[in-house]
């Protein structure tokens, strides 16, 4: 699993997400910002994540399913869908970068 760099340091953090409230944008191929990391940490539930290497790919490269007290990174080098896998999932993101204030 890819890992977070140790001088990197959370710039923001979503808050919790549900079925109810998770952002359109995150149900659609997405990608996070170059240089950055996202750290997707289930509370219940489960989250599916399917990862591609290109927009326009036909299928998933990789298919995750993050249960509760788990995590996944995410990088910028790659193009995401995120879906509930379970009716009662809780989530949060939050995103990693080095850049200084």
């Amino acid at each position: 699993m890819q890992q977070i760099p140790q001088d990197y340091q959370i710039i923001k953090s979503t808050p919790f997400f549900n079925n109810t409230n998770v952002p359109d944008a995150l149900r659609l191929r997405h990608r996070i910002l170059a240089g950055a990391y996202a750290r997707i940490s289930v509370m219940e539930g489960a989250v599916k994540l399917l990862c591609y290497q290109q927009q326009q790919a036909k299928e998933a490269q990789k298919i995750r399913i993050i249960r509760p007290g788990e995590f996944y990174v995410v990088t910028a080098d790659g193009w995401y869908v995120v879906e509930m896998y379970e009716e009662e999932t809780v989530f949060n993101i939050d995103f990693f970068d080095n850049a200084v204030c």
